[in-house]
């Protein structure tokens, strides 16, 4: 995990509510593409939060004394023997400048939990052994889903073309995954929250089952198939957020908008429909349709005239084969297909051919 210079700095302004709106927009953004600065962050959270809600005994300047001998041995243990540099850290325990003085107030804190090896992963800028393997990536390729079992006892299904990430082990307050492209949730119930970061849009559920649908320029929506979630954009206030039940959606525009889009009483089979290999689309463009087939059959759709991609289509499929599909748009939009190994290229029929 990549940590900034100034990070340390930052990271207490935040957690004391004293941090710029550029300042909170660009920790927010970061939260919502990296899991391991999640985890990070939840653990710097939990730290503050016991530092609030008790008088702090501890001395601050001595606690600042002790982190820098611990900055000694950590350095004589990680410091290659050949190099005698002084490591981002001992060269900021030298400084003097005022903003010092946040420095301490966090490292006393980190001396009341004893985070050493957390101080080092901020000023090393490296991801200890132990925390890469609490994470855990699942990625599918085109043509390829995946079942998931995690140990609170929830299930997913990764849908073809996608990415999850998520911890091994949950920790004591919260569980987070992240997930890119779409995938379905049929989250444990538990006492912790379970969020969702997927791209711009964070979901916080307790127990439930939903679809979201992430993938790369295509609007963000999260479907509901039972229980509550609440959606909203990373980073907005909480009073954008929306509360969904059973059959409702929230479609979130990338185009930087503060409040997700809601629709109630949807058709859940067109949102959940592929987990049983069903598809169903309404009026929909050929090229839209061609990303749906190109994901779920792993093959690669071109048109021969790009005009072709504008044509719209109203099908349902359930079970059928990439062939009886592309048989199905033939007939319907009177076009022609050529398939070569998994590449099909459309094209308009041929006049001769269509007497």
């Amino acid at each position: 995990m990549n940590i900034e210079k100034n990070e340390y700095e930052r990271m207490a302004r935040y957690l004391s509510g004293e941090s710029s709106e550029q300042e909170i927009k660009k920790i927010e953004s970061r939260i919502n593409k990296d899991p391991m600065f999640v985890i990070f962050i939840e653990k710097l959270k939990k730290i503050w939060d016991l530092k609030s809600v008790a008088p702090n005994p501890y001395d601050v300047e001595a606690a600042w004394n002790q982190l820098s001998k611990e900055i000694d041995y950590a350095e004589s243990h990680l410091t290659d023997a050949s190099e005698k540099k002084p490591s981002k850290a001992r060269k900021l325990a030298k400084q003097k400048e005022p903003r010092i003085k946040w420095l301490i107030q966090v490292a006393a804190v980190f001396m009341v939990i004893g985070l050493t090896t957390l101080f080092m992963v901020l000023y090393m800028g490296e991801s200890t052994e132990e925390e890469q393997s609490t994470m855990r990536e699942v990625v599918t390729e085109n043509g390829q889903r995946s079942n998931i079992h995690l140990q609170d006892g929830s299930r997913i299904t990764l849908n073809s073309g996608s990415r999850i990430t998520y911890a091994r082990e949950f920790g004591e307050d919260s569980r987070i995954a992240h997930v890119e492209g779409e995938a379905y949730f049929d989250i444990a119930h538990d006492s912790r929250p379970f969020y969702v970061y997927a791209d711009g849009a964070v979901i916080q559920i307790l127990g439930t089952e939903f679809n979201v649908r992430s993938y790369n320029e295509e609007d963000i929506k999260i479907a509901v198939a039972q229980g509550l979630v609440v959606v909203k954009y990373a980073g907005a206030p909480d009073e954008y957020a929306v509360n969904l039940e059973k059959g409702d959606m929230a479609k979130l525009p990338r185009n930087g908008q503060n409040e997700p889009i809601v629709n109630r009483s949807i058709d859940l089979k067109q949102h959940i429909g592929w987990l049983d290999y069903r598809f169903s689309f309404s009026d929909t463009p050929l090229e839209v349709m061609a990303k749906q087939l190109e994901r779920s059959y792993g093959v690669e759709i071109e048109f021969l005239d790009s005009e072709l991609s504008k044509l719209r289509i109203s099908a349902s499929f359930e079970g059928e084969s990439i062939h009886e599909v592309l048989q199905v748009i033939q007939l319907v939009l009177g076009l022609e297909y050529e398939m070569s190994g998994r590449k099909i290229l459309f094209s308009k029929l041929d006049p001769e051919l269509g007497e």
